[in-house]
């Protein structure tokens, strides 16, 4: 398939409305392009449609942006030129995000709990677009039967009229829980008739939110069914971008199922970006993943502003390291212009990536840890979340050149000798049965909180009793765990802002920390210290434990302190996982934190790379480091890749080690066996 080889990506967004002649007026097929061969992209994909409702084709259906009026064929002549020029075509069709629709057909809208529109709403009340979150979009709703039948059309329209190499359908999720007339149909047939449908923060809340997701993976499958009856060799892509968000927005995982490879646009850091490789390269159902981000800094909100070559570079090279296929996004302007000097510096970018993809598509990741990842994102109701802990602690696992992979709801989680899975709440139940399996047959389990009691009660026989009166306390080490505290103890344990859960029933030698209190509560007046609240009564209130179960291990913390970005928690997780779990680390380096090496297992050797998480205008020089790698023989050779040029390396006690010199963002490495 196309995809298998197209490494190099390329997206113009296209959200442009027609109330003015001089919108997209200038727009030139053969100067579009042009671009595109500058740029050294392999595919593009290419607006058929926006979020603003309006085609670039010939619809009997829609509406056609005014500027396509009488030159029906410019978008087509893009797809041909492209073809010709050896690019491969994704045409890009924004469902449920449609302002053209959602004002000609009210009864298409997606509510909230007033039963309001948020654009018709944001009207009614004066406000500009701007002032307001996400008023400027209109949202239609895809449990509503005749919008469907509208999408369905326009499939046929846009599939009979150009000829794609794959379709992208952008926007499945819910951006608020929908309460229009269609929802409570489908919430009243398929559940107790006349159960009323919970809001956010209700206790039931998320018997309506798995109900939402499911409807979201239907609509998903019914747009991968309508491409394939009509051009069964188009691929499909969803966007997935929505699942790595932190917000309550609402994804599926269906959108990336009925998916023929993952992707999505994203706008994180380094550290977030380096976690949704791993994460969507996990899921995708082959390979590559897409990994796709503005050109713009920091995102396509600022639309003259533009990353520096270096910031650029560091991305691709961060997605290579993941052999994922990199998608730079670029925006339109408004007369239908693009400036040709962008594109020089993306054809800079691509040429550096070049010499690598013969490479890319090698071997098996080397990934000693385990993190899951869910999609159950009920901010309303939780001081941490799982999203936050799942990054986080992927980003001491990079400062700690620990090889980490991420899995989501239903992966194979069986492959990691030591599993992650922080922050699991009441709707994460249905993940269990797994990880109780897991441990049975030896796998050692890390898990935090305590909103998912079944585990608990499986693992410790624990029972929870309600939680402190306290929302500041400290975590004490008895003295089997001083060693991973470092230099906390009884009288100086470590310090945590939330209440502590309270549990009852936990073996006392399973315990190795306890909870210890400040000398009075947060809601008082009186206070031991003007300016903090220093540690004061101890308790036995259990902070963690770990525990035998089968032939494996759980070590549970009543805190996330894998979320926490200081230095002391982030060492405290990573000592607690060796000492209590037996992490063992595959590959290790002295590298500085903000380089991240990751491994490939191939037949006949493994491939090593290293990447500077470069988030600043000109990249810095990193010092030089060492890597090993445990082998179970010595290698033939370490070659530096793609110049194969041989460097030394030394063979002791079942590792190579060999220095990584001179590190100018990106190296790539092969020891080799045979």
């Amino acid at each position: 398939m196309w995809y298998e080889k197209a490494w190099r990506r390329h997206l113009c967004d296209m959200h442009i409305e027609d109330w003015s002649p001089e919108f997209l007026s200038e727009f030139d097929p053969e100067e579009y392009v042009e671009n595109l061969k500058r740029a050294n992209v392999q595919s593009a994909m290419l607006y058929f449609q926006s979020h603003v409702g309006l085609c670039y084709f010939p619809t009997k259906i829609g509406k056609m942006h005014k500027a396509f009026v009488g030159k029906e064929d410019m978008m087509k002549r893009v797809v041909d030129l492209c073809h010709e020029a050896g690019i491969a075509v994704i045409g890009y069709y924004s469902v449920i995000y449609n302002n053209v629709e959602h004002d000609r057909h009210p009864e298409w809208r997606v509510l909230n709990e007033e039963g309001k529109s948020e654009r018709v709403e944001a009207v009614e009340q004066h406000l500009s677009f701007g002032s307001k979150g996400l008023n400027r979009y209109g949202y239609c709703c895809p449990n509503n039967m005749e919008y469907r039948e509208f999408v369905k059309e326009q499939i046929r329209e846009m599939l009979e009229y150009f000829e794609v190499d794959g379709m992208f359908y952008d926007m499945l999720f819910w951006t608020h829980p929908c309460y229009c007339e269609e929802c409570r149909k489908r919430w009243e047939t398929e559940t107790e008739v006349g159960k009323p449908r919970p809001v956010r923060g209700d206790d039931n809340w998320h018997e309506y939110d798995l109900k939402l997701k499911e409807w979201m993976g239907e609509f998903a499958k019914f747009l991968t069914d309508e491409t394939k009856k009509i051009a069964p060799h188009v691929t499909v892509e969803h966007n997935y971008s929505a699942s790595m968000t932190p917000s309550g927005m609402i994804i599926d995982t269906g959108v990336c199922e009925y998916s023929d490879y993952t992707g999505g646009d994203l706008y994180l850091n380094a550290y977030s970006h380096s976690f949704a490789c791993k994460y969507y390269r996990s899921v995708t159902k082959n390979q590559p993943f897409e990994y796709m981000t503005s050109r713009c800094d920091p995102s396509l909100y600022v639309h003259t502003t533009l990353k520096s070559e270096d910031m650029m570079a560091s991305e691709m090279y961060l997605t290579v390291a993941h052999h994922g296929a990199m998608m730079i996004i670029d925006a339109i302007d408004p007369v239908g212009t693009i400036d040709a000097r962008v594109y020089e510096q993306i054809g800079n970018v691509f040429e550096k990536q070049i010499p690598y993809e013969p490479y890319m598509d090698k071997g098996k990741p080397i990934e000693d840890v385990g993190i899951f990842y869910s999609l159950n994102k009920d901010i309303s109701k939780y001081q941490y979340t799982n999203h936050l802990s799942a990054v986080v602690a992927g980003e001491t696992f990079v400062q700690k050149h620990v090889s980490y992979g991420v899995v989501g709801t239903g992966c194979d989680i069986s492959r990691f000798r030591t599993f992650v899975a922080p922050m699991l709440i009441e709707s994460d139940s249905k993940e269990n049965s797994r990880f109780i399996e897991y441990v049975k047959n030896g796998g050692n389990l890390y898990i935090s909180g305590a909103a998912n009691m079944e585990l608990m009660e499986e693992f410790f026989g624990a029972k929870y009793e309600g939680q402190t009166r306290e929302t500041i306390v400290y975590i004490a080490p008895e003295d089997r765990a001083l060693s991973a505290f470092g230099r906390f103890n009884k009288k100086y344990p470590l310090h945590f802002d939330s209440f502590a859960p309270i549990l009852s029933g936990i073996k006392e030698d399973d315990v190795i920390a306890r909870i210890t209190l400040p000398y009075t509560p947060q809601d008082v007046i009186e206070f031991a210290s003007i300016h903090s609240n220093p540690p004061g009564i101890s308790t036995e209130i259990p902070a963690m434990a770990v525990t035998s179960y089968g032939k494996g291990k759980v070590l549970w913390s009543a805190f996330p302190i894998e979320t926490m970005q200081n230095m002391a928690y982030k060492n405290l997780f990573y000592e607690l996982l060796k000492q209590e779990l037996n992490l063992e680390q595959t590959i290790s380096s002295d590298a500085p934190y903000d380089v991240e090496v990751t491994g490939y297992q191939e037949e006949k050797g493994t491939q090593i790379c290293a990447v500077l998480l470069n988030e600043h205008e000109k990249a810095r020089k990193v010092e030089d480091f060492q890597v090993s790698v445990k082998c179970s023989e010595v290698p033939k050779a370490v070659i530096l890749i793609p110049d194969k040029i041989e460097i030394p390396f030394q063979y002791e006690d079942g590792k190579v080690t060999f220095a990584v010199t001179a590190l100018d963002m990106f190296a790539m490495y092969e020891i080799k066996f045979q």
